[in-house]
């Protein structure tokens, strides 16, 4: 009783201080960053980066939860800011905490997601080629070791060709494809890996893995039953544990050297290494190799016949057992109670950012209105001078138009009228011209023998025709039908009893062509032109006293 008051009594004086002293130190670092990251903008490089060295001490703490929340933070910032370099370090770091939770899956995820980026910036450097090997060893952590093969091989090529990476790398990779291909129970190809783990290891003189591969090697051929071969290596891995002061792997490799001493019948060399094993493995509560030791104690002493103390290793076996199933459910429910708390605080995190992302969009809608009422007020001024000026642009617009388009019909009626005269001028000049040769062939006849007459006749015939069927009146009349349609129409409309011709002739005299010039036009002669002038007047019943063409022309 006095000895533990004592133990007691030191553990409240020294260890207790120290624990306190370090939760303060990590609450004073943690306090100090936090109000560094307040004074930061939101959103930017410094406050991502400060979230990186808030991961990092949470991390050093071993508070792999916080260490996660904060890591993801800084990584959605670099991501908004597209800083891919840091956005690949940021995933990388995540891969690595979910790793340490046995979170494989989400760990391989944010793995690949760096690999991606990567991929993108063609940087298939040393460390690309050691993220391709880290996928490897994840799939392995997942059980999942035919998964991750192809990727540590992947990366094995690479560092074997490649003389400026680290040639650890090389070394590792080649002891995580032996360990993958024993565990698949491909024997000749785990031999293999681990013979070239060990030729590069002496060849580039790294020390640092020979007695891990050595012991391998025995392993192997401790599954083999080939006893000597495995006996051999492991007193190499001894040897070179003990020379790297490699207390772990020193005692790893003399249990396994005691369990092949016992398979050779070498019973009191085994109890012994056994003996010192398990002093190791006890102190420093290695319980699944302790158990192990165990049991193998208790099988010695059961083929040697010493009952009581094949029952007493039997029964700390059990005891250890029993530990070790504890423990085991403890590690267990604390991987839940992470899992659990790490969503916690994502569901938190998210519900915080949607509250932000509510009233940032809340102050957002109220700019929103008022600018919407600012701009509806200016609009409304905006229209209604506009209409204003509309109005008096449009008025404007439409005196202007009714000038052009009055113009516009001016001159489209005046030069339609031009047109006309031209047809008309043209049509009087061919017909005159007809006229005079046909007196030209007459007087032609007239001093011609009658051989030649017959032909002169012939062209006077034609002469004839020619001026009784004129395309070009035809085409004249065509114009005049178009062009004064609304004014024929009026005289239908108003004297039934005019022909066509009687109409045509109308608009001729509308048009101020004289009597000679219409009877040229239509090759007849003067006085039949003021007949049918005469028979338009009786019809339409105007007085000789009126003038037909004016009365024509106030038709319209």
């Amino acid at each position: 009783m006095k000895s533990k008051g004592l133990f007691l009594c030191f553990f409240l004086s020294i260890i207790l201080p120290q624990v306190i002293w370090a939760a303060d130190s990590l609450a004073i670092k943690i306090n100090s960053l936090k109000s560094k990251v307040e004074k930061t903008e939101e959103g930017s490089i410094l406050r991502a980066d400060l979230f990186i060295k808030i991961s990092a001490t949470y991390y050093q703490n071993d508070s792999l939860i916080k260490a996660i929340v904060y890591q993801k933070k800084a990584a959605e910032i670099y991501l908004e800011l597209n800083n891919q370099d840091k956005y690949c370090k940021a995933l990388e770091s995540l891969s690595d905490l979910y790793f340490f939770i046995n979170d494989f899956k989400q760990s391989l995820k944010y793995c690949l997601d760096a690999i991606k980026i990567l991929d993108k910036q063609n940087k298939k450097d040393a460390h690309y080629y050691g993220l391709i090997q880290n996928i490897g060893i994840t799939y392995i952590g997942a059980e999942e070791d035919r998964k991750g093969i192809p990727f540590l091989i992947n990366a094995m090529k690479y560092f074997e060709q490649d003389n400026t990476a680290n040639k650890e790398y090389l070394i590792v990779n080649y002891i995580d494809i032996g360990g993958s291909y024993k565990n698949i129970g491909l024997i000749d190809s785990a031999f293999y890996y681990y013979h070239k783990a060990l030729a590069n290891a002496k060849k580039y003189n790294i020390k640092k893995h020979t007695g891990n591969i050595l012991v391998n090697l025995g392993d192997l051929y401790k599954e083999l039953n080939v006893y000597d071969k495995a006996e051999s290596f492991f007193q190499q891995a001894i040897v070179e544990f003990n020379k790297n002061h490699d207390e772990r792997g020193y005692w790893y490799a003399v249990y396994n050297q005691s369990i092949v001493e016992n398979k050779l019948n070498n019973t009191k060399a085994a109890i012994d290494s056994l003996d010192k094993a398990v002093k190791y493995f006890k102190a420093n509560n290695n319980l699944v190799f302790l158990r192990d030791s165990y049991q193998t104690l208790s099988e010695i002493y059961e083929s040697k016949k010493d009952i009581a103390n094949s029952l007493l290793y039997f029964k700390l076996c059990s005891a250890v057992k029993d530990t070790i199933f504890i423990s085991d459910q403890k590690s267990h429910m604390t991987e839940l109670q992470m899992q659990y708390e790490l969503q916690k605080v994502e569901v938190e995190n998210l519900n915080e950012i949607a509250l932000m992302q509510k009233e940032n969009q809340l102050k957002v809608y109220k700019i929103y209105i008022l600018i919407g009422l600012l701009t509806i007020g200016l609009l409304l001024i905006i229209l209604y001078v506009f209409r204003l000026r509309s109005r008096k642009k449009l008025s404007e617009s439409k005196l202007k138009n009714s000038k052009l388009e009055q113009q516009q019909l001016e001159q489209n009626l005046t030069f339609k009228q031009k047109e006309l005269e031209n047809i008309a001028l043209y049509i009087m000049q061919k017909n005159e011209f007809l006229e005079q040769i046909k007196s030209d062939v007459v007087e032609l006849k007239k001093t011609s023998d009658t051989q030649n007459q017959s032909k002169i006749k012939l062209i006077s015939i034609k002469i004839t025709q020619s001026l009784r069927k004129n395309k070009d009146l035809e085409k004249l009349q065509n114009r005049i039908d178009q062009m004064h349609a609304t004014f024929l129409i009026k005289l239908s409309n108003k004297y039934p009893d005019l022909t066509e011709k009687e109409k045509r002739l109308c608009v001729l005299l509308k048009l101020n062509f004289s009597s000679k010039e219409i009877a040229s036009l239509h090759n007849i002669s003067e006085n039949a032109v003021m007949m049918a002038r005469y028979r338009m007047r009786k019809k339409m019943d105007i007085s000789t006293d009126e003038n037909l063409v004016e009365f024509l022309q106030k038709m319209v």
